[in-house]
């Protein structure tokens, strides 16, 4: 680990090595980390994500989601997306290119923020997948505790029901749904799957035409602008098929989009 005033970290639990660093409470804003169609530079937010893995949004089971038997979620079971790779392994441009290739793969992609959240950092400032995880607490909010102290989480709000301690769901989102930014009712704090929660993460049918802060969304019409593996900038429409979607974030599942 490498400290972002310089050096390497031996002991991420020594509060010397943060001494230059910028803790959470003080973080400034980063404009290139902010959409400009959706706010302004007065607070560190993040509005990108990367992906977690497609397989482990694909359905195990008819209680999951009612697609789990169709045969075209076979190569996903292996899938993974370029930010969530196998603990050890290594990704290389080759293993990219000699797989579905850098154009064909998505890097990173707006979150979903519901616009009543715009003017607001860290609401919710839970994720309803892993509630010790932010998930719009901005740049600042990584995963490194200093002597038992989250000095780079945000101090735990009135109304969260625990401290959060790591941010996952801040730079990852689900791989089966992009919904334009809408508001929404629904309760972070309640169980996923639940009447009034979170959709079940392997719930395609229902996370591909819902808009919550657990997937990838836009405040642009239309289509939200995605930022792909080699580089280029292009834009995808809302509303496209989890398991379209999955393919576009896995760079190993061989499986061609035809996005015309």
């Amino acid at each position: 680990m490498v400290k972002s005033s310089g050096g390497v970290i031996t002991n991420p639990n020594d509060a010397a090595s943060f001494a230059n660093d910028v803790q959470y409470a003080n973080a400034p804003p980063i404009k290139i980390f902010i959409c400009p169609g959706r706010r302004s530079t007065s607070q560190p937010w993040s509005d990108y994500a990367g992906a977690f893995t497609p397989l482990q949004q694909v359905p195990g089971s008819q209680g999951e989601d009612p697609t789990f038997s169709d045969p075209r979620w076979v190569p996903f079971r292996n899938a993974h997306s370029l930010t969530d790779i196998p603990r050890g392994a290594k990704l290389t441009l080759v293993a990219v290119t000699s797989a579905d290739g850098l154009s064909n793969t998505l890097l990173m992609a707006h979150k979903f923020v519901q616009p009543q959240n715009y003017g607001n950092i860290n609401v919710p400032a839970q994720s309803g997948y892993d509630l010790v995880s932010t998930v719009d607490a901005g740049w600042a909010a990584t995963e490194a505790v200093v002597n038992r102290v989250h000095v780079f989480e945000p101090v735990r709000p009135a109304g969260a029901s625990r401290q959060t301690t790591r941010s996952n769901h801040e730079t990852h989102r689900v791989t089966t749904g992009m919904i334009a930014d809408v508001n929404h009712t629904m309760n972070n704090l309640a169980g996923t799957g639940s009447a009034t929660g979170w959709p079940a993460r392997k719930n395609v049918s229902r996370i591909q035409v819902t808009g919550y802060e657990g997937i990838h969304g836009g405040p642009h019409p239309s289509a939200s602008p995605c930022l792909w593996g080699d580089g280029s900038v292009r834009s995808l429409k809302y509303g496209l098929p989890g398991m379209t979607l999955c393919a576009l974030w896995g760079f190993n599942d061989g499986t061609v989009v035809n996005l015309d």
